[in-house]
Protein backbone atom coordinates (compact mmCIF):
# COMPACT_ATOMS: atom_id res chain seq x y z
CA UNK A 1 0.00 0.00 0.00
CA UNK A 2 1.61 3.43 -0.85
CA UNK A 3 1.42 5.78 2.00
CA UNK A 4 1.40 9.63 1.53
CA UNK A 5 -0.25 12.54 2.87
CA UNK A 6 -1.11 15.70 0.99
CA UNK A 7 -2.51 17.58 3.42
CA UNK A 8 0.52 18.40 5.84
CA UNK A 9 1.15 22.11 7.32
CA UNK A 10 4.13 23.94 8.86
CA UNK A 11 4.86 26.41 11.26
CA UNK A 12 6.41 28.67 8.26
CA UNK A 13 6.24 32.34 8.34
CA UNK A 14 5.09 32.32 11.72
CA UNK A 15 1.53 32.16 10.51
CA UNK A 16 0.77 28.47 9.32
CA UNK A 17 -1.00 26.45 11.92
CA UNK A 18 1.44 23.56 12.04
CA UNK A 19 4.14 22.98 14.95
CA UNK A 20 7.19 22.16 12.25
CA UNK A 21 9.40 23.42 9.73
CA UNK A 22 9.20 21.81 6.27
CA UNK A 23 12.29 20.41 6.68
CA UNK A 24 10.89 18.46 9.91
CA UNK A 25 8.07 17.48 8.24
CA UNK A 26 9.77 15.83 5.69
CA UNK A 27 12.63 14.59 8.12
CA UNK A 28 9.63 12.63 9.35
CA UNK A 29 7.84 11.90 6.31
CA UNK A 30 10.64 9.62 4.93
CA UNK A 31 11.14 8.58 8.74
CA UNK A 32 7.75 6.63 8.69
CA UNK A 33 7.73 5.76 5.34
CA UNK A 34 6.05 7.89 3.16
CA UNK A 35 6.88 7.81 -0.71
CA UNK A 36 5.81 11.45 -1.28
CA UNK A 37 4.04 14.09 0.87
CA UNK A 38 2.60 17.77 -0.10
CA UNK A 39 2.35 20.55 2.12
CA UNK A 40 -0.86 22.24 1.78
CA UNK A 41 -0.10 25.49 3.38
CA UNK A 42 -2.91 28.30 2.88
CA UNK A 43 -3.75 31.68 3.44
CA UNK A 44 -7.44 33.35 3.11
CA UNK A 45 -8.01 36.42 1.18
CA UNK A 46 -10.70 38.57 2.25
CA UNK A 47 -11.41 41.90 1.50
CA UNK A 48 -13.39 42.96 4.50
CA UNK A 49 -11.58 41.64 7.34
CA UNK A 50 -12.99 40.64 10.11
CA UNK A 51 -10.75 38.72 11.60
CA UNK A 52 -7.49 39.38 13.28
CA UNK A 53 -5.83 36.13 12.91
CA UNK A 54 -2.56 35.89 10.71
CA UNK A 55 -4.05 33.74 8.24
CA UNK A 56 -6.11 35.90 7.11
CA UNK A 57 -5.63 39.20 4.59
CA UNK A 58 -6.92 42.45 3.01
CA UNK A 59 -4.02 43.11 0.91
CA UNK A 60 -4.10 40.59 -2.17
CA UNK A 61 -0.51 42.05 -3.07
CA UNK A 62 0.36 41.01 0.21
CA UNK A 63 -1.13 37.28 0.35
CA UNK A 64 0.42 36.66 -3.06
CA UNK A 65 3.87 37.78 -1.97
CA UNK A 66 3.62 35.60 1.14
CA UNK A 67 2.36 32.59 -0.57
CA UNK A 68 5.01 32.78 -3.00
CA UNK A 69 8.14 32.86 -0.19
CA UNK A 70 6.10 29.90 1.29
CA UNK A 71 6.39 27.73 -1.65
CA UNK A 72 9.86 29.02 -2.52
CA UNK A 73 10.93 27.99 1.68
CA UNK A 74 9.16 24.23 0.87
CA UNK A 75 10.89 23.91 -2.21
CA UNK A 76 14.29 24.81 -0.98
CA UNK A 77 13.80 22.42 2.10
CA UNK A 78 12.34 19.96 -0.51
CA UNK A 79 15.89 19.93 -2.23
CA UNK A 80 17.38 17.67 0.37
CA UNK A 81 14.49 15.26 0.49
CA UNK A 82 14.58 11.43 -0.88
CA UNK A 83 10.87 11.38 -2.07
CA UNK A 84 8.80 14.01 -4.00
CA UNK A 85 7.55 16.93 -1.84
CA UNK A 86 5.02 19.19 -3.38
CA UNK A 87 3.87 22.62 -2.96
CA UNK A 88 0.82 23.03 -4.59
CA UNK A 89 -2.02 21.34 -6.58
CA UNK A 90 0.07 22.29 -9.98
CA UNK A 91 2.84 20.26 -8.82
CA UNK A 92 1.33 17.03 -8.29
CA UNK A 93 2.27 14.64 -11.10
CA UNK A 94 -0.75 12.30 -10.65
CA UNK A 95 -4.06 12.54 -12.11
CA UNK A 96 -7.51 11.64 -10.75
CA UNK A 97 -10.12 13.65 -8.91
CA UNK A 98 -10.01 16.50 -6.74
CA UNK A 99 -12.56 16.37 -3.87
CA UNK A 100 -13.13 19.89 -2.33
CA UNK A 101 -14.00 20.17 1.09
CA UNK A 102 -12.24 23.70 1.61
CA UNK A 103 -14.37 27.20 1.00
CA UNK A 104 -16.30 28.86 -1.60
CA UNK A 105 -12.88 30.46 -2.82
CA UNK A 106 -10.95 27.34 -2.57
CA UNK A 107 -13.97 25.46 -4.46
CA UNK A 108 -14.29 27.82 -7.68
CA UNK A 109 -10.17 27.44 -7.66
CA UNK A 110 -10.32 23.98 -8.08
CA UNK A 111 -13.40 23.47 -10.27
CA UNK A 112 -10.88 26.14 -12.39
CA UNK A 113 -7.91 23.85 -12.50
CA UNK A 114 -9.93 20.82 -12.93
CA UNK A 115 -10.84 22.12 -16.17
CA UNK A 116 -7.69 24.00 -17.19
CA UNK A 117 -6.09 20.12 -16.47
CA UNK A 118 -8.39 17.69 -17.66
CA UNK A 119 -9.75 16.64 -13.88
CA UNK A 120 -13.12 15.85 -12.79
CA UNK A 121 -13.95 17.55 -9.38
CA UNK A 122 -16.32 16.90 -6.70
CA UNK A 123 -17.24 20.25 -5.13
CA UNK A 124 -18.51 19.47 -1.81
CA UNK A 125 -18.02 23.44 -0.21
CA UNK A 126 -21.44 25.11 1.05
CA UNK A 127 -21.61 28.76 1.34
CA UNK A 128 -21.34 29.49 -2.26
CA UNK A 129 -22.52 32.67 -4.00
CA UNK A 130 -24.32 32.88 -7.24
CA UNK A 131 -21.29 33.68 -8.83
CA UNK A 132 -19.48 30.91 -7.68
CA UNK A 133 -22.11 28.67 -8.94
CA UNK A 134 -21.60 30.14 -12.47
CA UNK A 135 -17.63 29.45 -11.85
CA UNK A 136 -18.45 26.16 -11.06
CA UNK A 137 -21.36 25.60 -14.13
CA UNK A 138 -18.75 27.52 -16.69
CA UNK A 139 -15.66 24.70 -15.68
CA UNK A 140 -18.16 22.15 -15.88
CA UNK A 141 -18.21 22.64 -20.33
CA UNK A 142 -14.24 21.37 -20.22
CA UNK A 143 -14.75 18.90 -17.42
CA UNK A 144 -16.87 16.58 -15.20
CA UNK A 145 -17.84 18.72 -11.90
CA UNK A 146 -19.98 16.70 -9.27
CA UNK A 147 -21.82 19.34 -6.99
CA UNK A 148 -23.68 18.65 -4.06
CA UNK A 149 -23.85 20.75 -0.67
CA UNK A 150 -24.24 17.43 1.26
CA UNK A 151 -22.05 14.42 -0.08
CA UNK A 152 -24.52 12.14 3.07
CA UNK A 153 -26.31 9.72 0.97
CA UNK A 154 -28.82 9.68 3.65
CA UNK A 155 -29.58 13.39 3.85
CA UNK A 156 -30.35 12.95 -0.16
CA UNK A 157 -32.50 10.45 0.90
CA UNK A 158 -33.97 12.84 2.87
CA UNK A 159 -34.39 15.63 0.33
CA UNK A 160 -36.32 12.97 -2.32
CA UNK A 161 -38.62 12.24 0.45
CA UNK A 162 -39.45 16.15 1.25
CA UNK A 163 -40.26 16.36 -2.45
CA UNK A 164 -42.58 13.54 -2.68
CA UNK A 165 -43.80 14.70 0.58
CA UNK A 166 -44.38 18.14 -0.45
CA UNK A 167 -45.69 16.56 -3.55
CA UNK A 168 -48.64 14.90 -1.48
CA UNK A 169 -49.18 17.19 1.57
CA UNK A 170 -47.82 20.72 0.49
CA UNK A 171 -50.93 22.33 -0.38
CA UNK A 172 -52.65 21.54 3.12
CA UNK A 173 -49.94 21.54 5.40
CA UNK A 174 -47.30 23.77 6.29
CA UNK A 175 -43.48 23.18 5.57
CA UNK A 176 -40.41 24.67 8.00
CA UNK A 177 -36.74 23.05 7.93
CA UNK A 178 -34.60 23.23 11.16
CA UNK A 179 -30.87 22.55 10.94
CA UNK A 180 -28.73 21.87 13.59
CA UNK A 181 -24.97 22.47 12.93
CA UNK A 182 -21.47 22.82 15.41
CA UNK A 183 -20.49 26.57 16.85
CA UNK A 184 -17.54 26.74 14.02
CA UNK A 185 -19.75 26.42 11.37
CA UNK A 186 -19.76 29.89 9.40
CA UNK A 187 -22.87 30.13 6.72
CA UNK A 188 -26.62 29.95 7.90
CA UNK A 189 -28.74 28.18 6.67
CA UNK A 190 -26.62 25.66 6.52
CA UNK A 191 -26.34 24.65 2.07
CA UNK A 192 -28.25 21.42 3.19
CA UNK A 193 -31.11 23.11 4.20
CA UNK A 194 -31.11 25.24 1.56
CA UNK A 195 -30.98 22.38 -0.89
CA UNK A 196 -33.91 21.10 0.93
CA UNK A 197 -35.78 24.16 0.24
CA UNK A 198 -34.95 24.42 -3.11
CA UNK A 199 -36.49 20.66 -3.66
CA UNK A 200 -39.59 21.88 -2.20
CA UNK A 201 -40.31 24.65 -4.08
CA UNK A 202 -39.04 23.39 -6.94
CA UNK A 203 -42.10 20.25 -6.76
CA UNK A 204 -44.59 23.56 -5.60
CA UNK A 205 -43.66 24.98 -8.65
CA UNK A 206 -41.83 28.08 -6.95
CA UNK A 207 -44.69 28.82 -5.05
CA UNK A 208 -42.94 29.61 -1.45
CA UNK A 209 -40.72 31.96 0.00
CA UNK A 210 -38.24 31.18 2.40
CA UNK A 211 -38.53 33.02 5.68
CA UNK A 212 -35.39 32.74 8.36
CA UNK A 213 -36.39 35.44 10.96
CA UNK A 214 -39.95 36.05 12.55
CA UNK A 215 -38.49 38.46 15.01
CA UNK A 216 -39.36 41.72 13.07
CA UNK A 217 -42.62 41.54 11.95
CA UNK A 218 -46.19 40.34 14.07
CA UNK A 219 -48.36 39.00 11.85
CA UNK A 220 -49.97 35.25 11.46
CA UNK A 221 -47.79 32.73 8.88
CA UNK A 222 -48.43 32.72 5.81
CA UNK A 223 -49.83 29.96 4.00
CA UNK A 224 -46.78 30.40 1.21
CA UNK A 225 -43.81 30.44 3.96
CA UNK A 226 -41.73 28.35 4.39
CA UNK A 227 -39.60 28.70 7.02
CA UNK A 228 -35.68 27.71 7.81
CA UNK A 229 -34.62 27.89 11.14
CA UNK A 230 -30.98 27.37 12.74
CA UNK A 231 -29.35 26.16 15.33
CA UNK A 232 -25.22 26.62 16.41
CA UNK A 233 -24.04 24.57 19.07
CA UNK A 234 -21.57 22.59 20.83
CA UNK A 235 -19.96 19.70 18.03
CA UNK A 236 -23.17 19.06 16.37
CA UNK A 237 -22.27 17.03 12.86
CA UNK A 238 -25.28 18.06 11.35
CA UNK A 239 -29.27 17.39 11.82
CA UNK A 240 -31.68 18.29 9.24
CA UNK A 241 -35.98 18.20 10.25
CA UNK A 242 -38.42 18.98 7.86
CA UNK A 243 -41.95 19.48 9.42
CA UNK A 244 -45.33 19.15 7.22
CA UNK A 245 -47.33 20.20 9.81
CA UNK A 246 -50.96 20.62 9.32
CA UNK A 247 -54.41 21.50 11.62
CA UNK A 248 -53.82 18.36 13.97
CA UNK A 249 -50.68 16.44 12.76
CA UNK A 250 -47.28 16.54 12.29
CA UNK A 251 -45.09 14.66 9.87
CA UNK A 252 -41.01 14.71 10.38
CA UNK A 253 -38.77 13.66 8.30
CA UNK A 254 -35.29 13.71 9.74
CA UNK A 255 -31.96 13.17 9.49
CA UNK A 256 -28.71 12.83 11.93
CA UNK A 257 -25.23 12.70 11.22
CA UNK A 258 -23.14 10.99 13.36
CA UNK A 259 -19.60 11.23 12.18
CA UNK A 260 -18.01 13.30 9.36
CA UNK A 261 -17.45 10.25 7.86
CA UNK A 262 -20.44 10.30 6.18
CA UNK A 263 -19.72 12.93 3.97
CA UNK A 264 -16.11 11.38 3.00
CA UNK A 265 -17.65 8.62 2.04
CA UNK A 266 -20.01 10.22 -0.30
CA UNK A 267 -17.45 12.09 -2.22
CA UNK A 268 -15.38 8.76 -2.74
CA UNK A 269 -18.50 7.05 -4.18
CA UNK A 270 -19.12 10.94 -6.06
CA UNK A 271 -15.34 10.41 -7.12
CA UNK A 272 -15.47 7.12 -8.47
CA UNK A 273 -18.76 8.17 -10.36
CA UNK A 274 -17.80 10.78 -12.47
CA UNK A 275 -13.76 9.78 -13.26
CA UNK A 276 -14.86 8.78 -16.56
CA UNK A 277 -17.76 10.96 -17.38
CA UNK A 278 -17.80 13.24 -20.20
CA UNK A 279 -17.65 16.91 -19.28
CA UNK A 280 -20.84 18.21 -17.82
CA UNK A 281 -22.62 19.13 -14.37
CA UNK A 282 -23.38 16.14 -11.64
CA UNK A 283 -25.52 16.01 -8.96
CA UNK A 284 -26.17 13.40 -6.06
CA UNK A 285 -29.23 12.65 -8.16
CA UNK A 286 -27.07 11.99 -10.65
CA UNK A 287 -25.64 9.29 -8.30
CA UNK A 288 -28.21 7.88 -6.83
CA UNK A 289 -30.24 7.27 -9.86
CA UNK A 290 -31.95 3.96 -9.84
CA UNK A 291 -31.64 3.79 -5.98
CA UNK A 292 -34.45 6.51 -5.58
CA UNK A 293 -37.88 7.32 -6.92
CA UNK A 294 -36.69 10.19 -9.16
CA UNK A 295 -39.49 11.29 -11.31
Amino acid sequence: MQKFSYHTHTNALGIFDGHHSAAEMIRRAEEIGYEEIGISNHLVYHPNLLTTSPMFFNDFDLLKKMMQKNVDDIRRAAEKASIPVYAGFDALPCKGVIIDFSSPAGAVAAAQYGAANGLPCVICSTGLSREDEAALEAASTRTPIFRSANMSVGVNVLIELARQATKILGGEFDIEIIEKHHHNKLDAPSGTALMIADAINTEANGKYEYVYDRTQVRQKRGAQELGISSIRGGGIVGEHDVLFCGPDEVVTLSHSAGSRGVFADGAVQAALYIAALAPGYYTMTDLLRGKLICE
